[in-house]
């Protein structure tokens, strides 16, 4: 032991190696949290890729997104002075029909679609445009579209591959902002919402990948064809502050582009949301 302590001679001065290993240790605790992030959703899709290799893709393939209940609590809309009446309709986007709304002919109708209608977005194109025009119908005064602002619709599997690795590792980093480490919800979010997500965009394809996320570039355009005018969202300012406030973390950002307002993380585009009439 003396021998090898009196032979080992370090190549720079003790301080200055006390303080390239602090910075070093401190460079990497600023890293961790990303590192970690990139890690876990790594690990969902290293996972689907061993799936879709031993299923060459064209095996069965379960949805399985869990989507927020939506909860109509009378008491706080009695609150605001409005009267709701809530009618569940059993079926899917593409079967849906005027008259399973119940709109009475003087009435006002305002639309607001949240993450839903990627769903029907279909390689012929033809269901979504189905349902564009049966929203038409209603001639709605407002009509609020809110979709993921990616490209996990791309014909070739790895541009949607990387697209979506990228796009995933921005929601579980901004994750790790918002809870702690061990927070049981992160890992319920991360497991059964966009894991579930995951496993659609990569191991699905042909009618089983309903997780067909645009960009809104083409929402836009799909929305023109359609017949719909945009209505400038006038509430950047307000969002800004909203997540100041609320977001617990500065990593989020919010942008007018094009009349739509886009949230993004650390520069990266993640929701969009626009509004519409007839």
């Amino acid at each position: 032991m003396d021998k090898f302590s009196s032979s080992y001679q370090p190549s720079w001065p003790p301080a200055q190696a006390t303080v390239d290993v602090v910075g070093s240790v401190e460079t990497r605790q600023r890293c961790r949290p990303a590192r970690r992030a990139f890690q876990r959703v790594a690990s969902f899709f290293v996972q689907e890729l061993l799936d879709r290799r031993a299923s060459a893709g064209a095996g069965p393939c379960e949805h399985g997104v869990l989507h927020p209940a939506v909860v109509v609590r009378e008491a706080y809309a009695e609150g605001l002075g409005m009267y709701l009446e809530f009618r569940g309709i059993n079926r899917g986007l593409e079967s849906l029909h005027i008259d399973d709304l119940g709109v009475d002919a003087d009435e006002a109708v305002a639309i607001n679609s949240v993450l839903e209608l990627h769903s029907v977005v279909k390689e012929s194109r033809g269901a979504l445009n189905s349902v564009l025009q049966t929203i038409r119908k209603l001639s709605p005064r407002a009509f609020v579209l809110v979709e993921q602002d990616a490209g996990h619709n791309a014909p070739f599997f790895l541009g949607r591959f990387m697209e979506a690795l990228h796009y995933y590792a921005a929601l579980f980093d901004a994750l790790d902002a918002a809870l702690p480490r061990y927070d049981a919800r992160r890992a319920r979010v991360e497991q059964f919402h966009f894991g579930a997500e995951i496993r659609n965009v990569v191991g699905c394809e042909g009618a089983a990948r309903v997780e067909r996320h645009e960009r809104a570039d083409q929402w836009r355009r799909r929305m023109s064809r359609a017949g719909f005018q945009s209505v400038p969202i006038k509430m950047a300012a307000k969002a800004r502050e909203w997540l100041d406030e609320n977001a617990g973390g500065d990593g989020y950002t919010v942008a007018d582009e094009k009349v739509c307002l886009v949230l993004g993380w650390k520069g990266k585009p993640v929701i969009a949301a626009s509004c519409w009439k007839c």
